[in-house]
């Protein structure tokens, strides 16, 4: 079945539920469940989603402390580890970011001074296959780094990076990335996934 527009003024406020109405939003469902090309539809890395998430969004995301995605984990000596995030919707958010040293199994152990970390948060538009460093730490024994970066994405399809590096064989890293927006109503339609690499 074909996905049929239906008008303004068949759902304005009195406007009677007619026959005619119920039938196209049946076959409108069924028609975005199919991927009927006549239907709203996105792409998302060669796969089409089964809905325009800008048909449910509410408004356009701008940054908060509203979390709508958080992960963490660890690199252990000489090793590192990506957490990654994927954006399908345009608009501002809240790129948060902590990244402390630790030490490893061994808490006997003190790390020897010279050991860091190394924090590097990058930002991937898909859209032109470019990639942006939005900030590169080095951290110490007992530092920490934690900061926050209000990011604009013109368009969708854009991957958040964070890379973390611990250099030392007994060094370990904890961190983690948070992705917010200003309010609740905002997260209505947005396509926010991570571990994609």
């Amino acid at each position: 079945m074909s996905y049929i527009e239906i008008d303004d003024s068949e759902i304005a406020i009195d406007a009677p539920i007619t026959n005619n109405l119920i039938t196209k939003l049946r076959d409108n469902l069924d028609a975005i469940k199919n991927g009927d090309s006549s239907a709203p539809q996105t792409t998302t890395h060669g796969k089409t989603s089964i809905i325009n998430r800008d048909v449910l969004k509410r408004s356009t995301p701008t940054a908060g402390t509203y979390i709508i995605w958080h992960s963490q984990s660890s690199a252990d000596g000489d090793d590192s580890s990506v957490l990654s995030c994927y954006v399908d919707t345009a608009g501002e958010y809240k790129i948060e970011v902590n990244a402390r040293h630790g030490q490893t199994e061994n808490t006997g152990d003190q790390l020897p001074l010279n050991h860091t970390g190394t924090v590097s948060l990058r930002v991937t538009d898909h859209s032109d296959d470019t990639t942006t460093v939005l900030q590169t730490d080095t951290i110490n024994r007992f530092e920490a780094a934690n900061y926050s970066i209000d990011r604009n994405f013109a368009t969708a399809d854009q991957t958040i990076f964070l890379k973390v590096e611990a250099n030392g064989d007994r060094m370990r890293m904890v961190f983690s990335l948070s992705i917010g927006v200003a309010d609740s109503d905002t997260m209505y339609g947005i396509d926010v996934r991570g571990n994609l690499t």
